[in-house]
């Protein structure tokens, strides 16, 4: 497989030195300047390590996936050279204290640490621009240690010497801020899976609107909650979620509130055969759904 380069000319490197990706302490200057008063994590990465596996590794527009969010690190890194970019946290203050706050911060353009801006050398009097500021350190080098094996040297051509080719670090910001991204808080599982044969069973978390919510996410049906009685809409289709018995009455509640052209997915705990028949009935192009086997459909495995 050909490896993607760095650089120009210039395929990746076994060993990074500190000098050219950081090290942990410079991951901990980011985030102490962040965070001035929280205790820094043992080992942050610093940006410029993200960057450089980023840089190797993917285009811009590509997904970077990160399981293990933390400070936020990488998804900084990956937002600021315009990754599209998931990760995820599995304690809740962590992202309240670190995560969130830094992507806020990338976004809106107040990160001035890390990759936001690029350092380099430059000539510090123009008098010298047609040599290149690495040229001019080599030259104020040598020139120091011939000054130190000849006594009779110019005092003030020296000076002058040095003056001429004296470099400077120049900082140029190349991120501004811009772009979003979505906060998503897992709940608990509604659903309950039996190892051995992979059955899957309702959970004790799965109640009231905390179902009926996971229930339209995995049905692909858009939130309604102010509906007094679906929770869900996809095109002409409404989802009703019922917590209990989907019985006659329920369908014909269900069937009263349908909207002309509209069908409805009943999604209850307990289906009464007679509810089946009424709502075939009533709407021939709706349906009920017993949870969860309906939902989750045993395949046979070839």
């Amino acid at each position: 497989m050909k490896a993607h380069q760095t650089d120009i000319g210039r395929v990746p490197a076994t060993f990074w030195p500190a000098s050219e990706v950081g090290a942990n302490i410079e991951g901990k200057s980011e985030i102490q300047e962040m965070f001035p008063d929280e205790t820094p994590f043992a080992t942050p990465k610093p940006e410029r390590l993200l960057q450089r596996i980023i840089k190797i590794a993917t285009n811009q527009g590509d997904i970077v996936l990160d399981c293990f969010a933390g400070s936020g690190t990488t998804a900084a890194v990956a937002h600021k050279m315009g990754r599209r970019w998931v990760t995820s946290e599995m304690v809740a203050d962590t992202v309240a204290r670190f995560t969130r706050p830094r992507l806020t911060r990338v976004l809106n353009g107040e990160d001035m640490r890390g990759i936001t801006a690029v350092s380099a050398r430059v000539m510090a009097n123009c008098e010298s621009a047609d040599m290149t500021p690495d040229e001019a350190r080599e030259f104020t080098r040598l020139l120091g240690k011939v000054a130190k094996c000849r006594d009779d040297l110019d005092k003030a051509t020296l000076a002058a010497l040095k003056a001429v080719t004296n470099t400077r670090e120049e900082s140029t910001v190349i991120w501004h801020g811009g772009g979003g991204f979505i906060h998503l808080v897992v709940g608990p599982s509604m659903y309950e899976v039996d190892e051995e044969d992979g059955d899957v069973f309702l959970s004790a978390e799965a109640t009231n609107g905390a179902w009926s919510q996971s229930v339209a996410a995995q049905l692909k049906f858009a939130l309604t909650p102010i509906h007094p009685v679906f929770c869900g809409v996809r095109g002409r289709q409404r989802l009703a979620v019922i917590d209990g018995v989907a019985d006659e009455v329920v369908v014909r509640t269900v069937f009263e509130h349908l909207g002309e052209r509209e069908s409805a997915v009943v999604v209850a705990k307990v289906v009464l055969p007679e509810a089946e028949c009424q709502l075939a009935e009533l709407s021939p192009g709706s349906r009920i759904k017993k949870a969860p086997r309906d939902l989750f459909p045993k395949r046979t495995v070839r």
